[in-house]
């Protein structure tokens, strides 16, 4: 069986995780976010029923397969034709996120890490524009690459048992959006009104892996404006 495979001028190393799930991972790590969503999207849009899904993540992909129907070489041959013949690089979807910094539950955490102010933290945070990385671990959870090191803050030791949906946070080098309300360790400092996940989407997560964010800081009275009045705190 292959053990690396070159896809559009990348090398993969290969790794059969069951007898029906082979993961491609970048060797160097350096593929772009953005061609392994569209190498994604090429294997779900084949209609040859060879490749049955893939789970992209930041530097691999994981292919499922009928091996009743298929060998891992066959499979493998199949995705790099696929890919090399058909991908192309799209322009990424930029969104801009909506966050009440006043909300943030762990203000004190980050300015102890850091050494910064809030107001820094924030300026730092809404500075830049960040780029869609991977979606786990809830549906639509966003973990979003290019966090200044500036602010980069571990997890909390002890995760809290709920953090709400909306909930912006920073987790080692990503900052992320909590799509629902779940258990989490994220450092939170804000609270989005903005959807992430609607079942009334069609997909129901509303961002892919390359997308772009850019966040826009709002008062609470905003917030609320936008929520009703409903405050998830």
């Amino acid at each position: 069986m292959l053990k690396s495979v070159q896809i559009k001028g990348t090398e993969w190393k290969v790794d059969h995780l069951s007898e029906e799930v082979i993961l491609l991972t970048n060797i160097a790590g350096k593929a772009s976010t953005g061609l392994i969503q569209n190498m994604s999207e090429v294997c779900i849009k084949d209609d040859q029923n060879i490749i049955l899904d893939v789970v992209p993540a930041s530097d691999s992909i994981a292919v499922f397969y009928d091996p009743i129907v298929q060998n891992p070489d066959q499979v493998i041959e199949h995705l790099t034709n696929l890919c090399d013949n058909k991908t192309q690089t799209a322009e990424p979807v930029t969104h801009q996120v909506r966050v009440c910094y006043d909300m943030g539950l762990d203000w004190d955490k980050m300015s102890d890490f850091t050494g910064k102010s809030k107001e820094e933290i924030i300026q730092i945070h809404t500075n830049d524009v960040y780029e869609v990385d991977m979606i786990g671990f809830l549906p639509g959870f966003v973990y979003m690459r290019g966090l200044n090191q500036q602010i980069h803050c571990p997890r909390k030791e002890t995760p809290r048992s709920r953090v709400p949906e909306g909930s912006v946070g920073i987790g080692g080098e990503y900052t992320g959006i909590y799509s629902l309300s779940s258990p989490g360790g994220w450092q939170i400092i804000g609270l989005s009104p903005d959807s992430c996940f609607d079942l009334n989407h069609m997909p129901p997560v509303i961002m892919k892996s390359g997308d772009k964010v850019k966040f826009m800081p709002i008062s609470t009275d905003q917030y609320n404006d936008l929520k009703g009045g409903k405050n998830e705190y």
